[in-house]
């Protein structure tokens, strides 16, 4: 069997499970809001929610595209800067959207009501990241907690790729050793 790809080596099934997911996590953020969607927002068995299903979905199909596009890094400058191409312009774009948006609908001055210096969380995309860190002094306002958990995954990755090569049980002895060390790390929870 032929696997579908686009013009650019997309896997277009790949890309339809990514944008599934990224559609269920947008209507389980709504539903979080609503009376009436409480079946969006947890799982029957009532041990996770929706959206923890979805997150995981996209994170293991994107982290499984990224190796199989990049299980060589020849330059870490060149991976490092196409991601940071593919990322932030879009969310700098987006946050100033919501920005001018919100200034609009709610005039009261609320970018400024805190130290300035925590505005560097939101620069690098982090503030949401580091919710538990940043609570009182932070400008998060667009979703910067899943844009810092891909960009932690992004400054592991060339790590991990070299670890991978080098030797594998050790590779795995790290990953298994970071997931326990963050598996309830309260600096990681979601807002």
């Amino acid at each position: 069997m032929k696997v579908k790809q686009s013009s650019h080596g997309r896997i277009l099934a790949f890309d339809f499970i990514k944008a599934f997911c990224a559609f269920g996590i947008i209507c389980y953020h709504f539903a979080i809001h609503s009376r009436k969607l409480g079946w969006l927002v947890e799982v029957p068995n009532h041990t996770v929610g929706w959206g923890d299903i979805f997150v995981v979905i996209f994170f293991v199909v994107s982290g499984s595209l990224l190796y199989f596009h990049h299980s060589e890094i020849p330059s870490i400058a060149d991976f490092y800067k196409k991601r940071y191409l593919a990322i932030f312009p879009a969310f700098y774009l987006a946050y100033l959207s919501v920005v001018v948006l919100r200034k609009i609908l709610s005039p009261q001055n609320f970018l400024f009501q805190r130290p300035l210096k925590y505005y560097a969380y939101t620069i690098v995309g982090m503030d949401g990241f580091l919710w538990t860190s940043t609570r009182s002094h932070n400008y998060y306002i667009l979703g910067e907690w899943f844009l810092g958990a891909i960009l932690l995954a992004y400054l592991l990755y060339p790590l991990l790729v070299w670890l991978l090569q080098k030797n594998e049980k050790i590779y795995i002895l790290s990953v298994f050793s970071m997931f326990m060390l963050t598996y309830n790390w309260e600096m990681l929870a979601q807002c």
